[in-house]
């Protein structure tokens, strides 16, 4: 029983690949960020949003991928997950 319990408490992770494009994306993010930065704490703050997107993106897809295959891909279509 006590190995029933450790391996319903174990958890999967997967490796998750941003694409070109999604990286381009939040390039485009950041960029239009700086433009309307107007002090330094904004910067902090445009550096500090990407982050975040980033870290949340990939830990979600890390812990659910929507499939058992491991490997997701996120395109440019807002609707597709390939």
């Amino acid at each position: 029983e006590a190995g029933r319990e450790a391996q319903a408490t174990e958890k999967m992770s997967f490796a998750v690949n941003v694409s070109l494009e999604a990286e381009d994306d939040l390039n485009r993010l950041f960029d239009c960020l700086l433009d309307k930065a107007e002090t330094a704490e904004d910067l902090d703050a445009a550096q500090a949003a990407i982050e975040a997107i980033r870290a949340t993106v990939c830990g979600h897809l890390a812990d659910t991928p929507y499939g058992s295959s491991g490997k997701r891909t996120i395109t440019d279509s807002a609707d597709e997950l390939s």
